[in-house]
């Protein structure tokens, strides 16, 4: 995180040390933990796929979560020039991952959508993901999937209202944790 953007907060040495300690730990525990996600990928029909970059699995995973999305949405939510978004896009057309439209009401806006392949293998992607989180889950006691469930939610309202806070937005202080989540509990 660049110290620019981030809330000073004042620490004393001991506790700095603490909390670089723990920022360490847990990046390479979320390393560990991704790599074996992405190891335990999907293979059926892995030798038909295009590999992508690793900007533009970026843009797949921006864009996934919508129907569509315009081209400058799309680069400021990366925080990328439009330029630089309208390369990444025409590699993704050609690689036939993202296709663009333009919507009758307004023929100079450019909307990008995932194609119905790329839907179909991010949504095989994503469920492959819960299955293997749902096993790392049930290894766990009742009280530790609480920690880590509370933790994880906990860790993303702070990503969440941090990254509204620098792009100038107001969010709700609202729990993370899906009423799915608390039922694991």
């Amino acid at each position: 995180m660049n110290e620019s953007n981030a809330e000073s907060i004042p620490l004393d040495v001991a506790c700095a040390a603490v909390l670089d300690r723990l920022a360490r730990d847990m990046v390479s525990a979320l390393d560990r933990i991704l790599d074996h996600l992405m190891a335990a990928a999907p293979a059926e029909g892995a030798g038909s796929e295009v590999p992508l970059t690793l900007q533009e699995v970026h843009v797949v995973k921006t864009i996934a979560p919508r129907e569509s999305i315009s081209m400058s949405t799309l680069a400021s939510s990366m925080g990328i020039s439009l330029p630089t978004a309208t390369h990444l896009v025409d590699r993704l057309v050609t690689k036939g991952v993202a296709v663009r439209t333009r919507p009758e009401h307004d023929r100079r806006l450019v909307l990008v959508a995932l194609s119905e392949q790329a839907k179909a293998r991010e949504r095989a992607f994503f469920e492959n993901r819960v299955a293997l989180v749902l096993n790392i889950l049930a290894a766990l006691t009742p009280a530790e999937r609480g920690q880590v469930v509370r933790a994880l939610g906990e860790i993303a309202r702070v990503v969440q209202s941090r990254a509204a806070s620098q792009a100038g937005l107001q969010t709700p202080n609202e729990n993370i944790i899906s009423e799915a989540q608390r039922h694991i509990l």
